[in-house]
């Protein structure tokens, strides 16, 4: 058998972080957040029960940058926007996610000048 730690060239420890690493998950509850480069990789877990949930992705973001949001049960709308001068393409021109358990991904398709992401909005959306 192989050494597959060895020939990745990974110490044994590294190798085992790298394995069991999972997404970051955040339970979100106040009405308002702005994503950035700090959250690629997270899943947001909207919870807000009293007022609609909105969620401004960052213009300055970096190519790459990927997020899911989620639903929660009893959670009012959430709805992403943008700032500046960053663009959210969505084939429908969707801007919310579609009730509860609803999950979307957000990523940033590019970001030429390092102010004006162009984000890529897919999944449950209306």
């Amino acid at each position: 058998m192989v050494d597959k730690i060895g020939v990745l060239g990974l110490a044994d420890d590294v190798f085992r972080v790298f394995v069991t690493s999972k997404a970051n998950t955040i339970t979100l509850t106040d009405s308002t957040l702005t994503l950035s480069n700090t959250y690629s990789g997270t899943i947001i877990y909207c919870k807000n029960t009293v007022t609609n949930t909105l969620i401004t992705l960052d213009p300055s973001a970096q190519t790459g940058v990927s997020i899911t949001l989620v639903q929660g049960s009893n959670t009012k709308n959430v709805r992403v926007s943008t700032t500046g001068s960053g663009t959210i393409l969505n084939k429908n021109g969707y801007r919310n996610t579609a009730g509860y358990g609803a999950a979307v991904s957000v990523s940033v398709l590019e970001n030429i000048t390092g102010a004006n992401a162009t984000w890529l909005f897919v999944g449950d959306a209306i």
